[in-house]
């Protein structure tokens, strides 16, 4: 009788572990996550080689860009409109991915609170067991054994009865819980593998933009070689500059125009409105004028001259030894602002100088923002002294990211050092 009690003691024993070997054997595995979409990863490195595709078209780009080039300048302008292109699709992927790791970062967080109500839910589901092994329920802990899967325990109706209404709802629960963590584990796959797809494309197309960038190094340096050769005397140098200058000063002279109607105009409609209390009417359109006093500085992200005004060495083939302005050294994509107040006068490619923002400020001043990345206005803009008007760049004729900034009065360039 005796050893009868032990026997069933013995065989309590055993079934409570089995239960607990049966439960801790369906509890997923953090650490599996990196191995549950590995099809999609390596998709991802296959595309890695077709990414690299890209730098051999850039250089065929490149080469056919060279064969089209009417001259120097014009083939410079293409490099740095296809320097661009490039730029914004890297910028386009690498905020693609910030936004892909975001993504992942959420359902992680998911993953492991899934995690914490599981272990929660295992915990309670183990009290249970061993409330019934104490109170000797040896139907319930039969029914528990069975169990091949949860969802075994709800589909099949021979459990029902056997197992509480109150157990029912915890492996319920349980239940949803390990399909959630199997969702977010999905998502975190496919995610990791979009990311590393995108990461192995902007890697291409960074390939393909150093290409570019080395090409325009090069054309540049033909350029020198063709002045060594005569084929660009210096005279025809100056002959460029000075029509760059005339050009310049076609602007200004449209915009000086512009600004004396506008004027006119406001003071026309000044005098036509009427006043109140006897005060003076005040044009609605200010125009703006620069008033005298310092400038403001146009990099606000850095002061470094690299160059300043007046004779120099030329810095790179194809640049003047007269440097009619100073450049200020900073990074890709730094913010340029407005010296002034002015109206913007010209915004466009202009040739050597790149992109370029011309700011009239009446009275015959205007200042001038070359070698720009991009712009900010759009011309015949009024601006405040600090708005931007573009970003920092290498267009034109150019070794590097910086702003070559210059001060005209009445046609001709003067020191900026002494408006700032």
């Amino acid at each position: 009788m005796r050893f009868s009690k032990n026997r069933n003691e013995i065989k309590k024993i055993i079934c409570a572990s089995m239960i607990f070997v049966l439960i801790a054997a369906s509890i997923p595995s953090w650490k599996t996550v990196g191995n549950v979409h590995a099809d999609e990863l390596s998709e991802a490195e296959e595309k890695k080689a077709e990414a690299t595709e890209k730098k051999k078209e850039a250089q065929m780009k490149l080469t056919s860009l060279k064969n089209e080039k009417d001259d120097v300048l014009n083939l410079i302008e293409k490099l740095d409109t296809e320097i661009a292109d490039y730029e914004d699709k890297i910028r386009t992927l690498d905020n693609k991915g910030h936004e892909l790791r975001a993504e992942a970062a959420v359902i992680e967080n998911a993953l492991d609170a899934a995690y914490v109500l599981e272990n929660r839910q295992y915990e309670e589901m183990k009290d249970r067991i061993q409330f019934a092994y104490e109170n000797g329920d040896a139907d319930y802990i039969q029914a528990l054994l069975s169990i091949k899967e949860y969802s075994s325990v709800i589909n099949q109706s021979e459990y029902v009865d056997k197992v509480s209404l109150y157990d029912q709802k915890q492996l319920k629960e349980l239940l949803k819980i390990e399909q959630n963590i199997s969702e977010y584990k999905h998502s975190v796959s496919l995610n990791l593998a979009e990311v590393q797809e995108l990461k192995n494309e902007a890697q291409g197309e960074q390939e393909a933009l150093s290409v570019m960038q080395e090409g325009k190094k090069a054309t540049i340096k033909e350029y020198n070689l063709q002045i060594s050769d005569t084929e660009y005397s210096i005279e025809q140098l100056e002959a460029i500059e000075a029509e760059q200058d005339a050009q310049i000063a076609a602007i200004e002279a449209a915009a000086a125009a512009a600004r004396a109607a506008a004027e006119a105009a406001a003071r026309a409609a000044a005098e036509q409105a009427p006043t109140a209390s006897g005060t003076d009417a005040t044009p609605a359109n200010q125009i703006a004028t620069y008033t005298g006093g310092a400038f403001l500085w146009p990099c606000p992200s850095s002061y470094i001259i690299t160059s300043g005004y007046g004779g120099r060495e030329a810095p790179t083939e194809g640049a003047t030894t007269f440097h009619n302005g100073i450049d200020i050294g900073c990074d890709y994509g730094s913010t340029i602002i407005a010296a002034a107040d002015g109206i913007v006068s010209y915004v466009g490619y202009f040739g050597g100088g790149g992109n370029t923002v011309i700011v009239d400020h009446g009275n015959g001043l205007s200042t001038l923002y070359m070698h720009l990345s991009s712009f900010a206005v759009d011309q015949g803009a009024n601006v405040a002294a600090g708005d931007t008007v573009g970003y920092a760049g290498s267009t034109g004729i150019s070794t590097g990211p910086h702003l070559h900034f210059a001060v005209r009065v009445d046609g001709s360039y003067v020191d900026p050092g002494g408006y700032l």
